[in-house]
Formats: structure tokens, sequence, C-alpha cells
């Protein structure tokens, strides 16, 4: 739970910087791996997303990204209706499978949101997705999406919390610079 009457607020950090945000997407993977949806972005000419600043130490590539029902993280004890964790590993391991050994191989982007009827097509789409995928081991392969992470998070500069942690998901290994940020 986050306390907001509780946290500090700490400005020693360098801004969070996400770059990509507007790259296109050539293709997006989604698949069930039996804790829920896990979708893989792939961007055109091969450029990749890329995080750095904020509490982070390097610079990180995004992996993927999932959602949870209700939120994971609370805030002053409440729950939201979603959270998206956007999955990214250290450059310097050179894949998610190594760095998940690192204390440092992961940071986690975390944005709790509240179910709204103004979303954009955008979020419907990928929870038809996220619904057409409710059997384990299911997959799907999308060409051509033409989206872009900025149509998934915003434009928006963020404030956020940061804390160390670890994966909410076996093998929970800790490994994770948590970056929790607005909630939508």
């Amino acid at each position: 739970d986050i306390d907001s009457e509780e946290a500090e607020e700490v400005v020693k950090f360098d801004k969070l910087k996400i770059s990509g945000l507007h790259y296109k997407t050539s293709s997006i993977h989604a698949e069930n791996n039996g804790h829920g949806t896990v979708f893989t972005l792939n961007f055109e000419n091969g450029k990749q997303s890329i995080l750095t600043g904020g509490p982070l130490n390097g610079s990180y590539i995004l992996h993927s990204f999932h959602y949870h029902w209700p939120s994971e993280h609370t805030v002053n004890g409440h729950h939201f209706d979603a959270e998206v964790h956007f999955v990214h590993y250290k450059s310097d391991y050179g894949n998610l499978k190594s760095a998940i050994e690192k204390s440092d191989g992961l940071a986690v982007i975390g944005f709790p949101y509240k179910v709204q009827s103004s979303w954009d097509d955008n979020y419907f789409n990928l929870f038809e997705i996220i619904y057409d995928l409710h059997e384990p081991n299911g997959q799907i392969l999308y060409n051509e999406t033409s989206t872009s992470l900025s149509e998934i998070i915003g434009n928006d500069l963020f404030s956020f919390y940061s804390y160390s942690g670890s994966l909410t998901t076996p093998k929970c290994s800790e490994s994770v610079t948590w970056i929790v940020g607005n909630f939508k």
C-alpha cells in the first residue's frame, strides 16, 4: 500500500525518460502465460523503447506489458480497477532471462487505472484481445497494427513513487525497481 501521507517526496532523481513513445509497431504478439495476457511490441525498423533516468542507473529496454485486475498497488488502502505493468530489462544484461537474476535487472512502470467509458479504441482492442485469449498458452500475432506507446499510456510526463521490490508472479525474483506512476 502506498500511503501518500507517509511517502516522502524525493527530487534527487534526474527526469525519468521514455524514448520511443511515438514509435509505431509493426506487430504485437499477445500470449496468455497462465497468469494473464502478455503483450510484446515489435516496433518498425527494429527500434526499441528505452527507459532511463529517475531512480535508474543505466538504460532499460521495454520487453512487454500486461494488466492486472484489480490493481496490485493500492494508494491509501484503495484498489483501482486495473493496473498496467511495462516490464523493462537492463540493457547491460542483454535479455529478460539474464536480467531477472540481477538485483538491478528489471524496471517495471505500473499505472493503476479507473475504467472509463471514454477510453479510446486502443484500450478496447487490447481488452478484446485479453478476452479472446482466456485459455492458458493461447497466442495471437497482430501484424501491421501501427499502435504506439503514447496511445496506450499517453504523452504526459508523470510523477511517480519508486521502491525496490520483486516480481509479482512466480518466481517472484527480487530484481525490480518499481516506478508507480500517476493514477489514471
